[in-house]
C-alpha cells in the first residue's frame, strides 16, 4: 500500500537540467569544442560523474580555470532560471492530487539544500513538502539509495510504501536499490537514456493518472 510520494527536484519538478546542458554547450562552443547531450545525460541525478572544465581543456588543448568556468556557468544558469516561474507542466496538479488523497509528500535531491530551497521558494512550492532530503544529509548521493532511505525514515514509512517520481537513470537506480516503487518522467536531457526496471516510464506528467497508478500498486 502506497502511503507517500517522494519526488526528485532538478529536471523533474523544475526544468533545470536543460539549462545546465545549454550553458555547458555554449561554453564549449565559445572555445571551438563540442559538448554532447548524451555526455550530460549520464551526469543527471548525481554529483561528480563528469568534469566539464577538464573535458574542455582536453578538447581544446588549452588551460581552463575551473573556478572561472564554474562561476560563469552558475551565473548564466541562475539568470535563465529566474525567468521561469512555473514548474514542469502537470506538477502543480499532481501535488494537489497527492494532498487530496492524504498521501505524505517529500523530496530527495542530489543537489544541496540551499539550491533546492531557493528554487522551491521561487516556484512557491516549498510549503507543500513535509520532508526535504538533499546531499547535505547523506554521505552518498544517487545512485546510492541513501537519500530515498532517509526520506522514507523521515516520513515514518517503509521504502515499499513509497512511490518515487524520477527523471534520471541515477535517480531511478537509487529508488530501486532503496526498495521503493518508481515512475520515471523523462525530460529533454534524459529521454534518450536507457533505464533499468521501473514501474512506468512516461515523457510528461500529463501522461500520469495518480489514482490508476496507486491502484496498480495495490493502493
Amino acid at each position: 500500500m502506497i502511503k507517500g510520494i517522494v519526488m526528485d527536484f532538478d529536471g523533474l519538478i523544475f526544468d533545470t537540467e536543460w539549462h545546465h546542458f545549454e550553458v555547458y554547450r555554449d561554453l564549449f562552443q565559445a572555445r571551438g569544442a563540442t559538448f554532447q547531450l548524451e555526455e550530460y545525460g549520464v551526469a543527471v541525478g548525481t554529483q561528480g560523474a563528469i568534469d566539464p572544465p577538464a573535458m574542455l581543456a582536453e578538447r581544446t588543448g588549452e588551460p581552463v580555470d575551473p573556478g572561472e568556468f564554474a562561476k560563469h556557468h552558475e551565473r548564466e544558469v541562475h539568470r535563465r532560471l529566474h525567468q521561469q516561474t512555473e514548474p514542469r507542466s502537470g506538477v502543480r496538479q499532481l501535488i494537489r492530487e497527492i494532498k487530496e488523497l492524504g498521501l505524505r509528500l517529500g523530496v530527495a535531491s542530489s543537489s544541496d539544500r540551499a539550491w533546492v530551497e531557493r528554487w522551491f521558494k521561487h516556484l512557491e512550492l516549498w510549503e507543500h513538502f513535509e520532508v526535504v532530503c538533499t546531499r547535505d544529509d547523506v554521505d552518498q548521493v544517487k545512485p546510492d539509495p541513501a537519500l530515498y532511505l532517509l526520506a522514507a525514515q523521515r516520513l515514518q514509512l517503509r521504502p515499499e510504501e513509497i512511490l518515487v517520481f524520477e527523471d534520471s537513470y541515477n535517480g531511478s537506480e537509487a529508488a530501486r536499490k532503496a526498495g521503493a516503487h518508481c515512475v520515471v518522467v523523462t525530460n529533454r536531457v534524459t529521454e534518450h537514456l536507457s533505464f533499468g526496471p521501473v514501474h512506468k516510464k512516461v515523457r510528461t506528467f500529463r501522461d500520469i493518472h495518480l489514482q490508476t497508478l496507486l491502484e496498480e500498486l495495490r493502493y
